[in-house]
């Protein structure tokens, strides 16, 4: 009879003739007999392998469980090589091949193993293949911001007018910017330096501050601009000049402040155009300008042979009787006599002109004096008397002399002579208001006795008698 097909496991080693029945044999390992009629003994592929004998299939490598196999007929899977540091994983690996590695790239570091390779991050690069670390950049010195690099890249330096807003580091850069109005900038990591007052700067990106022009100043520092200073206008004066830093300061103008008023007079400020002088008992005039202490009472007299002493501005001024005469009435008999002879001649035109003023004076003032005291009998009998008067001569010269005779003798009765005696006294002058003290040991100015009808009132109570 004729052999049965081979079976599972057995392959057939000599087919069936007219002669002989089929032969069969076992399997060997590393491959593969499913069996029946013909079958041969078939090699395990790869990514295959049988390591028992008698077997109908091959067993499969596993890549998972890192096992593989690549040549046919295997009785064994290989195993699944790593990717060493330096190297990353460029195939994976199949049933039937190995996992492939390549060495890492510039700019890139590969640990090994299943990673994929990873850029140099910013502060760091790389400049070598099949390495597992990044190199980093020098501090202070270089940066890198950028990933995968292969160098570090070079800072740049804040120039002269720029300073620094953004610090160097490993991974950011140097920033410059120009340096902002009102500061200098020296450059490098240096930060802006306000303009000290006195100076500014207008402009950006500058490296020094501009002294402030003339007629102008910086009150403050970091300034911009240089403010104009203030122009003193009439009645208003400089009383400070301007500085680089502060302003000009201006008053109002102190007629007192060039100490008008002489002789130890106190100068009274009225407004910035005008002024008073209140002088000392020993001076008068609008300037206290007149020295009193030159005639008496204030000194011996310097006028000789009875002469007048008068105080003026130019000194003791001598008024000579007819028997004397010279600056100081010292010249006396015929020499004198010549000498009044000479100057009557010359000025007697003048002195009839004197004259017949001052009879015209007289005239008006008796018929005055007439008039007024009988409007005051007919008012109701009111009296002027020297203690309540308060009738002030009103004078037109620039000095008035109130111990001279000529003053005391030509005072209406009525003339406040109280208030001449206190120091109430003033002069009003064209341009200055002068107020004269005369001493309180003078010896008074008595006036006439009140009038009343023609009939001298002696005890002032408004009857006449």
């Amino acid at each position: 009879a004729v052999r049965a097909p081979c079976a599972a496991g057995e392959y057939e080693t000599a087919a069936a003739t007219a002669a002989s029945n089929r032969r069969c044999g076992v399997c060997s390992s590393g491959h593969a007999c499913p069996g029946g009629a013909a079958s041969v003994e078939e090699p395990c592929e790869a990514g295959a392998y049988q390591d028992t004998a008698g077997q109908s299939a091959c067993l499969p490598c596993s890549p998972s469980a890192g096992l593989y196999q690549d040549a046919s007929g295997a009785t064994a899977c290989k195993f699944v090589d790593d990717c060493l540091s330096g190297f990353f994983e460029a195939t994976s690996p199949t049933p039937a091949s190995n996992r492939v590695c390549d060495p890492c790239a510039v700019g890139f570091r590969c640990t090994g193993g299943l990673s994929s390779p990873v850029a140099c991050g910013p502060g760091f690069f790389q400049n070598r293949t099949q390495q597992a670390v990044c190199q980093q950049c020098q501090a202070g010195v270089n940066y890198q911001d950028e990933t995968g690099q292969t160098s570090c890249k070079q800072p740049v330096t804040c120039a002269a007018g720029e300073y620094e807003t953004q610090a160097l580091t490993l991974a950011q850069p140097r920033v410059c910017d120009p340096c902002p109005q009102g500061h200098t900038c020296a450059g490098a990591a240096a930060a802006p330096v306000p303009c000290a007052a006195g100076s500014y700067q207008s402009s950006v990106g500058q490296s020094a501050c501009v002294p402030c022009a003339n007629e102008t100043f910086a009150r403050n520092a970091a300034t911009v601009t240089c403010t104009a200073a203030t122009v003193c206008v009439f009645p208003l004066v400089e009383l400070l000049a301007p500085t680089a830093t502060s302003d000009r300061v201006c008053v109002e103008y102190d007629p007192c402040v060039s100490s008008p008023c002489q002789r130890g007079g106190t100068c009274i400020k009225l407004t910035p155009y005008n002024f008073t002088c209140i002088c000392t008992v020993f001076a008068a005039g609008s300037l206290c300008q007149i020295d009193l202490t030159v005639c008496p009472p204030f000194s011996s007299n310097p006028c000789q042979n009875g002469g007048a002493c008068t105080p003026t501005a130019a000194g003791p001024s001598c008024t000579c009787p007819f028997n004397a005469a010279g600056s100081f009435c010292e010249i006396t008999g015929p020499a004198a006599s010549a000498i009044q002879t000479n100057n009557v001649g010359a000025s007697s035109n003048t002195l009839w002109f004197v004259l017949a003023i001052g009879g015209v004076i007289t005239l008006l003032n008796v018929m005055y004096f007439v008039v007024y005291k009988r409007i005051l009998r007919k008012r109701g009998g009111m009296r002027v008397s020297d203690s309540t008067a308060q009738l002030q001569p009103s004078l037109t010269s620039a000095s008035l002399d109130i111990f001279s005779p000529e003053f005391q003798a030509s005072a209406e009765p009525d003339t406040p002579v109280a208030l001449l005696n206190s120091g109430a006294v003033e002069q009003r002058g064209a341009t200055s208001t002068l107020r004269f003290m005369p001493p309180t040991a003078l010896p008074p100015i008595r006036t006439a006795p009140d009038v009343i009808d023609g009939a001298a009132d002696d005890d002032g109570d408004g009857d006449g008698d």
